[in-house]
């Protein structure tokens, strides 16, 4: 998928592309990383990237209907467990504290590391 079409999807019709087996969550991810570094040096909105976890993360058999859509997860209140987590505090984020479970993330789910 470039990244033209994967701009006029939303999240929903993303997951049903990929249930119905016409986009891989391989190619949501190229697509979504490929706009996150086209505009993120403008936004400055990534301060960390997850591309191996990301990359570990396609290979996996995903259900629900947002499943391989890939998303961002804002470092303010919600963790992903093993990475490091500054709840959007710059004191805290020199700290390099990370977190050792889940919780709640988008849209009900829970990622595991």
């Amino acid at each position: 998928m470039d990244e033209p079409g994967y701009l006029q999807h939303y999240g929903l019709a993303l997951g049903e592309l990929v249930t119905t087996g016409q986009v891989t969550t391989a190619e949501l991810l190229a697509a979504a990383r490929s706009r996150a570094h086209a505009v993120n040096p403008a936004i400055n909105a990534i301060c960390t990237w997850l591309d191996d976890h990301a990359d570990q993360r396609v290979t996996n058999e995903l259900s629900g209907p947002f499943a391989g859509v890939p998303f961002l997860l804002k470092d303010l209140h919600q963790h992903l467990a093993g990475f490091p987590t500054s709840d959007g505090c710059r004191a805290l984020s020199r700290t390099g504290r990370r977190r050792t479970r889940a919780r709640s993330c988008s849209a009900g789910s829970t990622p595991e590391s």
